[in-house]
């Protein structure tokens, strides 16, 4: 059956319409009748065609002329077999729409697939710099001094919250980086008569927390609240001939969760 020019475009634009149209979710093309009548002339003779347009609605199935019609489905005559467009066409743009519904949804699948990929190389790029950065980080101190850090920090503030727990291992950097003092974190912490877990030998005793180590890594990292402190104090815990060399030798600075800083 030879499909005049007119009918040829209206097909064309069906097929444009549902290319558009394929990346809507769980859609249905379906064939309506139009608002308006257009007279067009074959090449046979007088012939009045029916305007028709595409329309996409979630699922959902309508009839025209006697034919009902949705895309992956089935098309059934009714009493009127006169319909718009012959039957072969119908057939070749229902296989049409179904094609581009069918890679709508598979360029959706495959974007979807894309953006988790980039999400884990994300992440593992991100896990692969923190573990760099601790690795840096531990590697400024011997393996000795890093570990006599971890345990004076524990046996000084391991009661304490996090701040308080970076302020200990900020004093301590501080002694190293000041002429004043030792400068390697073992000769500072075990200079006699500094630090009270020294004496009693309580730092041997103590089991470094994951908080602890977490801690002391943002303390090595740049994290400082200590305002340049070199010493710190509890003035309950303390011998009063300690607590008053404290009040008139050094400038207090602020106090947290029990311990006074001073430099």
């Amino acid at each position: 059956m030879r499909i005049s020019i007119w009918k040829q475009k209206r097909i064309l634009f069906m097929v444009y319409y549902a290319v558009v149209m394929a990346g809507l979710p769980a859609a249905s093309v379906i064939y309506s009748t139009g608002t308006a009548a257009a007279a067009m002339e074959d090449k046979d003779g007088d012939s009045t065609y029916e305007n028709t347009f595409l329309e996409v609605r979630d699922k959902e199935e309508q009839t025209l002329g006697g034919i009902s019609y949705s895309a992956g489905g089935t098309v059934e005559y009714g009493q009127d077999n006169t319909s718009l467009m012959d039957w072969e066409a119908r057939q070749e743009v229902q296989m049409l729409t179904g094609h581009f519904l069918e890679a709508g949804v598979r360029k959706r699948q495959e974007r979807g697939e894309l953006l988790k990929i980039q999400a884990e190389e994300t992440k593992k790029g991100f896990l692969q710099r923190k573990e760099a950065e601790n690795e840096s980080i531990e590697s400024s101190l011997s393996q000795e001094d890093y570990g006599v850090l971890l345990k004076i920090v524990e046996a000084e503030a391991g009661i304490c919250d996090e701040k308080g727990r970076i302020l200990v291992a900020n004093v301590i950097m501080n002694r190293v980086a000041n002429g004043q003092f030792p400068n390697s974190v073992q000769a500072v912490v075990y200079q006699p008569s500094q630090f009270s877990p020294v004496a009693t030998g309580f730092i041997n005793q103590v089991k470094v927390s994951d908080k602890t180590v977490e801690c002391v890594r943002r303390a090595l990292a740049g994290e400082d609240y200590s305002q340049g402190a070199l010493y710190f104090m509890n003035r309950e815990m303390s011998q009063k001939n300690a607590v008053r060399w404290f009040d008139g030798k050094l400038t207090y600075l602020f106090e947290h969760e029990g311990h006074e800083f001073f430099k």
